[in-house]
C-alpha cells in the first residue's frame, strides 16, 4: 500500500475511533463499527446483541442463496393472504388480499419496509436451521435466528435473535461481492426508516441500510453511499432508555465518520 494512501487510513481511523468512542461513551449497551478505504474503526463489534429486524437481511441473503442454488424458486408467487397474519400495520394492507408476490420481490420488500408478515413467511419457508447455515457460510459465526418475526415472539423471545457489529459488516460485504445478492442493494437503498444512520446526511445520499429495533434495542447497518466511496456504517444496541436519544447518538457518529471521510 502507498505510504499516502496508508497515512489517509490512519487519519480516517483515528477520527473514526474518536467518533465511536463517543458514541459508546462508557455505555456497554452499544456497539460500533465503521470500516472503508482499508481503515476500521469499533467499539464492542465483537459483541453480540438482540438484532431485532436487523436479522431480516440474513433472511434475505438465504432466500437469494438458496435460489441460486436451485433450492427455493425466487419467481414463484404468493398471495398476500397467503401470508402469515397480524395486528400490527403493514404496507401490505393497502393492496388486494389476491395481489401476489414473487419470493424475490418479497425479500426485497421485507428489507425495503421491514414487514414481518414476509420475514416470517420467508423464515418459514426456509427454516432457522437453513439461515444460521447461510449466515456462519459468509462467515457471520456470532448470529443466531432462533424465532421467527410473528406478533408472539417480537418482545422478549425476539431478543433470542442476535448478532454483532462485526457480523454485520460482513454480511453486507457479502452483499456487495456475491452477483445472487446484487437485488438486495437496492432493496436496502428503498428503505422508509431513515431517523438513524440517514438522520444527519446531506439529502443527496444514499445509505443502503437496515434497522432493527426493540424495547431498549436501537440498530442500524449499512452502507454509506459518499462520493469518495462506501463506507460500512454498523451500530447496534441494547438497554437503551431513550431510544430516541440513542437514535440522535448514531445519527451524529454516522455524520462525523462520513465527514472524516469525505475529507479524506
Amino acid at each position: 500500500m502507498p505510504a499516502d494512501v496508508a497515512q489517509d487510513g490512519d487519519r480516517w481511523q483515528q477520527q473514526w475511533q474518536r467518533a465511536a468512542d463517543e458514541f459508546a461513551a462508557a455505555d456497554p449497551g452499544r456497539s460500533v463499527l465503521l470500516q472503508g478505504g482499508g481503515a476500521t474503526a469499533q467499539v464492542g463489534a465483537d459483541t453480540p446483541r438482540p438484532g431485532a429486524s436487523v436479522l431480516k437481511l440474513f433472511v434475505a441473503i438465504a432466500a437469494h442463496q438458496a435460489g441460486a442454488a436451485g433450492r427455493l424458486d425466487l419467481d414463484a408467487t404468493t398471495a398476500i393472504d397467503d401470508l402469515p397474519p397480524s395486528r400490527w400495520p403493514s404496507v401490505l394492507t393497502s393492496l388486494r388480499g389476491d395481489h401476489r408476490f414473487t419470493t424475490a420481490e418479497l425479500a426485497g420488500l421485507m428489507l425495503a419496509t421491514s414487514d414481518n408478515r414476509i420475514a416470517d413467511h420467508l423464515v418459514m419457508r426456509l427454516g432457522f436451521d437453513a439461515v444460521n447455515r447461510v449466515a456462519a457460510g459468509i462467515g457471520c459465526h456470532s448470529t443466531r435466528l432462533a424465532a421467527g418475526f410473528g406478533d408472539d415472539v417480537l418482545g422478549q423471545p425476539g431478543r433470542a435473535n442476535v448478532t454483532t457489529a462485526a457480523d454485520c459488516a460482513t454480511a453486507l460485504a457479502a452483499i456487495w461481492q456475491l452477483a445472487e445478492l446484487a437485488p438486495l442493494r437496492a432493496a436496502m437503498r428503498s428503505s422508509l426508516f431513515n431517523s438513524r444512520i440517514l438522520a444527519l446526511l446531506p439529502d443527496e445520499v444514499v445509505v443502503a441500510h437496515k434497522t432493527g429495533s426493540l424495547t431498549g434495542v436501537v440498530n442500524d447497518i449499512g452502507v454509506i453511499h459518499a462520493a469518495r466511496g462506501d463506507l460500512t456504517a454498523c451500530f447496534l444496541t441494547d438497554g437503551q432508555t431513550d431510544a430516541g436519544a440513542a437514535a440522535q447518538a448514531i445519527a451524529r457518529c454516522a455524520r462525523r465518520a462520513y465527514d472524516a471521510w469525505q475529507q479524506g
